[in-house]
């Protein structure tokens, strides 16, 4: 699957994360267990995809950002809110990121 999403391009991916990120305020709490889960993956897998070229400032930031959402999704009781600020922070060095390698 994540082969096919590859052949997406990166504002097209983007936009799907950002759906799912916009998701989090209308799913159940099961649903909101699953779409945190899958964001981090999806997340993840973007920040190892090849031709994302940021800082170490920047990667440090992204690194960070991915450990509050993965530390958000565990809880018991997330917060939608906070989990996206941390995705939003990720999503804009993956444009930054990939805006460098043009």
């Amino acid at each position: 699957m994540l082969g096919d999403a590859r052949r997406m391009s990166l504002p097209d991916r983007l936009g799907v994360i950002r759906e799912l990120m916009d998701s989090l305020d209308v799913v159940t709490r099961s649903g909101q267990d699953h779409v945190m889960q899958k964001l981090v993956r999806i997340l993840r897998g973007e920040m190892l995809c090849e031709g994302l070229s940021l800082s170490s400032p920047q990667l440090g930031a992204a690194m960070n950002a991915l450990t509050e959402l993965e530390h958000e999704a565990g809880r018991v009781t997330p917060m939608p809110s906070v989990f996206n600020d941390s995705a939003r922070v990720v999503v804009g060095l993956l444009t930054q990121g990939h805006a460098m390698n043009r």
